[in-house]
């Protein structure tokens, strides 16, 4: 039985690669609420990365902000 594996860590975000299939695009406004919402609230809602190669499959924008 396979099972997956679901955990937080810390990250470098230097070793997070974009996925290239994302078919969300944020506008420089929102990137900017994003980062506003951070500097505000924190980092609160992790980034979901996936595999070896850390591919990003929910957060682009957070990571952009």
């Amino acid at each position: 039985m396979h099972k997956n594996l679901v955990f937080i860590e810390d990250f470098d975000i230097e070793k997070l690669n974009p996925y290239e299939g994302n078919a969300k695009i944020h506008t420089d406004a929102q990137i900017e609420e994003i980062a506003e919402s951070i500097r505000r609230y924190g980092f609160n809602d992790p980034v979901a990365v996936w595999g070896e190669n850390n591919v990003i499959v929910e957060g682009h924008g957070r990571v952009i902000a």
